[in-house]
């Protein structure tokens, strides 16, 4: 969600143009699982789904999302470029859930920032801590609209989007900056497929254990 950007036109009028150079778009879905879900316009639902033509594209895309409608931990879900397939994996990281969205503001501030955090290292560093604001009042009683207030100001994702920056920063060191770019993001998706192949065959292999006081029989 962005109130300033619109996301359809960055996919349709700057993504669609760019040549099979290595780019990735990341998109963050609205918090699927948030309280306020029944306040959500309807179409928000599944726009993340509707955003993106079909695949393939020239670019890498990653939609960050709830990893169900009813739970707070997410998912990453990438598609990489000239391909079909979707590659999803858990991020180890949960929205809060009074946060129903990111906005463009949030997005380079960790939770930790003094100034925008919502769980500031050091409160009221700078007079204020914007992002621990909750107010409850009347309108028009502020010199500052509650619209501004209200936009979340710090994002739960920093530290797995600075990782993901550092490595395409490293990329930048290489000769080829465009191949080490496709490589490193395909070594990630199928890294993540891997492990997530090996935990479900462990999964398979204890369930195909002799459980004590079944006589020896495998249980599956």
């Amino acid at each position: 969600m962005d109130s300033t950007v619109s996301t359809r036109a960055v996919v349709e009028s700057l993504y669609r143009y760019l040549p099979d150079n290595g780019s990735e778009l990341v998109v963050f879905d609205i918090n699927q699982a948030a309280d306020l879900r029944v306040l959500f316009r309807p179409a928000l639902y599944a726009a993340v789904n509707t955003l993106l033509p079909p695949a393939p594209w020239a670019y890498t895309t990653t939609v960050v999302t709830n990893a169900t409608a009813h739970t707070l931990q997410t998912v990453a879900r990438t598609t990489l470029a000239q391909e079909r397939e979707e590659h999803r994996y858990p991020l180890h990281l949960a929205w809060p859930a009074d946060m129903y969205s990111l906005s463009h503001v949030a997005v380079p501030f960790p939770l930790s920032d003094s100034l925008y955090g919502r769980e500031p290292d050091e409160k009221n560093r700078y007079g204020i801590s914007l992002g621990t604001i909750s107010l409850r009042g009347e309108t028009g009683t502020l010199s500052v609209g509650l619209e501004t207030l209200m936009r979340v100001t710090s994002n739960p994702f920093f530290p797995w989007m600075m990782t993901r920056v550092d490595e395409r920063i490293a990329c930048g060191e290489q000769p080829a900056v465009a191949a080490c770019l496709k490589a490193q993001t395909r070594a990630e998706a199928l890294k993540q497929d891997q492990v997530q192949n090996g935990t479900q065959q462990d999964t398979d292999d204890r369930r195909r254990e002799p459980r004590s006081g079944t006589g020896g029989q495998t249980v599956s």
